[in-house]
Order: C-alpha cells, then sequence, then structure tokens
C-alpha cells in the first residue's frame, strides 16, 4: 500500500532569521491567498516564502524572465547565502497545530514524509474533487523551475487502533525545530522525529494504508504530470520526483474541522436571474427567511443553514438545504432557504454517481443549480469569472451587496464520512467542496527534487 519514507528537508536557519521570528518568513497556502494577502507578505519580510510561492507577475514578463524564473534564482540565493539550510540527516517531521475555531480549541497533528507516487487507479492514494486545468500549469511551471516542494499534500488515513498516535506521543518527547505562533494566533510546532527504531516503525505502520487526499489535489496532480515528463525524457529510476511531501492525519484526530466554502455567482443574464427562482421549485421548497431583525445578517444565515441540514424528518430521512442571498431589482435583501424535495428525482438529474456523492450539499447545488439551472459547469469557459469561493459568509452576502456578485450560495460543511465514501468509490466531487482548516503554514520544511 502507501511508501513513505524520511527526508532531508530544507528549512529556515533561525540563526539567520531570528528565533522569534519564523512568523514573518512563513505564508499562506496559494490557494487561499488574495492579492491582498501576497502583498502583506511580500512586504513584510523580503525573505517571506511567498517569493517562492506565489511571486509578483509584471508586464515585462516573458518565457526567459517572470515569477517562476525569479522565484528559483531567489530559491538559489537563500541557498547560498545560508538562509535556508538542508538537514544533515533523513527526518520524518511531526507537525502540530493549536487553534480555536467557533469559540472550541482543537489540536491536530500531521506527519510530514515523502510519499511514493501512485495513480489514482491503484487504489492507494484516493482523490475526492475534481481539478482545475489552468492551476495545473501554474503549479507545474513553479515546479519544474524550482523543483522543491514548498508546501504538503493534506492526506488522512486510518487509525482506528491508534498505533500511529502512540508513535506520535514518543516523538512529542523531542524539543521542537520550531514554536511559534502566526498571525491568526495558531500555534505551530515542528518536532524531528530521527530515531531509527521508530523512523522503522512509522514507515512500516503505513505500508498497510490507503491514503485520502484532504488538500492538495493540483498539487498531487502535477507531482505526477512532472514525474511522467521526466520519465519521457529518459529519466527513469529511483528518483526524488518518484515523491512527493505529505502531512498525514488520522480520521480519529480530534482537530480534524472541515468548514463550509460558500458559492458566489456573477455574470448572469436578466433572463437566466428572473427564471432562476421559478426553477428553484422544481426540485426545492422554497422558504424566505428575513434577516432584517438579525444583529449578524450572514452569520445568522450560515448558521440556519448548517443547522438546518442536521435535522431529520419523521421518517429519518435528511434534509438537504442550501442558502441563497441576491438583491432585488430595487435593491432589498432576499434570503431564501432551499429544501431539497426529493433525493430520488434530484438523482435522475444528476451525474450517475453513488447515493454517498448525490447526497452532497455540494453536487445538490453544482448538478441541479449551478450548472443545471444557469449552465455554469465545472469545465464552462467562463466558470473561472463567473463562481467565486468563500468560507466566511460575510464575504459571500458582501460580494452580493456591493455588486461583485449577483448570487450567494450558503453551504453546509462536507461531513467526514461522505467525503471518505466518495473516495473510494473514485467518484469526484466539484472543486473546492472541503475546506479543511486550518491550512498548513508554507515555509516550514521543504522537500527537494533534485
Amino acid at each position: 500500500m502507501a511508501e513513505i519514507k524520511p527526508f532531508r528537508g530544507w528549512r529556515y536557519s533561525l540563526a539567520k532569521v531570528g528565533k522569534n521570528n519564523l512568523r514573518e518568513v512563513v505564508c499562506a497556502p496559494y490557494d487561499v491567498m488574495g492579492w491582498e494577502a501576497q502583498q502583506r507578505y511580500l512586504e513584510r519580510n523580503r525573505h517571506n516564502i511567498v517569493r517562492l510561492e506565489l511571486g509578483e507577475t509584471f508586464p515585462e514578463d516573458n518565457s526567459d524572465h517572470n515569477r517562476y524564473t525569479r522565484a528559483a534564482t531567489v530559491l538559489q540565493n537563500w541557498k547560498e547565502e545560508g538562509l535556508l539550510l538542508q538537514d544533515s540527516q533523513p527526518f520524518y517531521y511531526l507537525y502540530e497545530q493549536e487553534f480555536t475555531l467557533n469559540g472550541r480549541h482543537y489540536r491536530r497533528q500531521s506527519l510530514m514524509a515523502a510519499l511514493r507516487l501512485e495513480e489514482y487507479s491503484r487504489g492507494i492514494v484516493l482523490p475526492h474533487e475534481r481539478i482545475l486545468a489552468h492551476t495545473l500549469t501554474e503549479r507545474l511551471a513553479l515546479l519544474k523551475a524550482i523543483k522543491i516542494n514548498l508546501n504538503a499534500v493534506f492526506c488522512l488515513y486510518d487509525d482506528s487502533e491508534g498505533q500511529v498516535d502512540y508513535l506520535y506521543s514518543i516523538a512529542l518527547e523531542e524539543p521542537p525545530l520550531y514554536q511559534f505562533a502566526d498571525e491568526w494566533n495558531h500555534q505551530h510546532r515542528l518536532y524531528p522525529i530521527h530515531q531509527p527504531k521508530l523512523l522503522a516503525l512509522l514507515t512500516q505502520a503505513f505500508a498497510d494504508k490507503k491514503l485520502y487526499l484532504a488538500d492538495g489535489h493540483h498539487r498531487y496532480q502535477t507531482a505526477l504530470n512532472y514525474q511522467a515528463e521526466r520519465q519521457g525524457s529518459g529519466d527513469l529510476g529511483c528518483n526524488p520526483v518518484d515523491y512527493i511531501m505529505v502531512a498525514l492525519t488520522a480520521f480519529q484526530d480530534a482537530g480534524l474541522c472541515i468548514t463550509p466554502l460558500h458559492r458566489t455567482v456573477s455574470g448572469l443574464g436578466a433572463a437566466q436571474l428572473a427564471k432562476l427562482e421559478l426553477s428553484l421549485t422544481h426540485f426545492f421548497h422554497v422558504e424566505e427567511v428575513s434577516l432584517a431583525d438579525k444583529e449578524d445578517h450572514a452569520l445568522f444565515a450560515a448558521e440556519l443553514v448548517q443547522h438546518a441540514n442536521t435535522l431529520t424528518d419523521y421518517t429519518g430521512e435528511e434534509h438537504h438545504v442550501l442558502g441563497m442571498y441576491y438583491l432585488r431589482p430595487e435593491g432589498t435583501s432576499r434570503f431564501l432557504l432551499l429544501k431539497l424535495k426529493s433525493v430520488e428525482s434530484a438523482a435522475r438529474r444528476m451525474p450517475p454517481y453513488s447515493k454517498a456523492w448525490q447526497r452532497q450539499e455540494v453536487a445538490i447545488l453544482h448538478s441541479l443549480i449551478l450548472e443545471g439551472f444557469l449552465g455554469l459547469s465545472d469545465q464552462s469557459k467562463t466558470v473561472d469569472e463567473q463562481l467565486g469561493y468563500t468560507r466566511h459568509a460575510h464575504e459571500a452576502l458582501a460580494r452580493v451587496n456591493n455588486g461583485t456578485a449577483q448570487l450567494a450560495f450558503l453551504l453546509p460543511p462536507t461531513r467526514l464520512p461522505d467525503l471518505r465514501a466518495v473516495a473510494d468509490t473514485q467518484e469526484p466531487m466539484p472543486p473546492k467542496s472541503t475546506y479543511f482548516y486550518p491550512k498548513f503554514m508554507t515555509g516550514l520544511v521543504m522537500r527537494p527534487l533534485d
């Protein structure tokens, strides 16, 4: 099954950066970094890892001089300056995060390792989301330029007997390499695992496990594409490009949190909007809910949607409920709860996938409304311009209120057992169906490909 091994990571030198300044040089992953965040990281520290992860673009860029070639130059300079140092021996790295979400305190543990790349058809590494072609192009260009894994692909595994968790407890007896609080006051600790016996036990523990991609589908597919490209040029045999850096977390980890990713839609014609509400009644019971007397409109709406999806009717049948927010032509707001009438009738208009796939609220939204009523399939030419994502309900409603979007759809979080069931069938859910909170910080440790 899964083959993992330790690796000699490249890390920031605390002597160069400063023991208390590590938070100044790490950044959030590229896929949750907007322009403002990118600029904030660029201004924060001239050695921030964002210069590799998501460098700036300029009008004069060309095939010889661009953000990817600049990233390669910066990386080489940082190595030569001693700002980045490679560990003298292969480690596994235990990454521990502590954070607060919705008033509750959590701790999540992840093992950072090198994982042998496997085609999905082998059933060893299982995806759950559909990927976007343009993102693959950008990630491959960067990987070919810098030849290093900047951040880990997030994978889940089963540890129902607690074997791996016990091994983690041994690793925590070592002092951490890094310990700091980020800008959101999340605590990050990175522990080295170097004892030969413990390394061997961890390697053996994963040898009989399947891994489920939780986050990083584009990075994993990019690695497969890069591997194929290198092999096509005659680069065969045991090679660093046959592996990818991963962070492995157990399904049983109490710090595993999934939050919703809401959708916003723009670029719709007047005719589409006019007929949408009537179309919705074919599949949904539509209930208007007033937000006028609510102190926090967005919070109330999001919590209402999440609560509605925890209910069952007198037969034990689950409710599948979406929230839709928009402005009337005269400018007043309207919030609708869309309760699916019948799973069976909806299934006839959805892809012929498993019940686990068809019961996902995000799949219901994409299949019936975004694609079925609005013509926004995941592969349509305009989908990237018209469809937006945010995990913040306030942001979703604000986009409608300020005119940058016409519709906001509020979703509940994807259920972890459903994610696992869908992955087992290898039926891809819509892009960005899950958001595991918090993301891993980029820049703690990097894995070389040469």
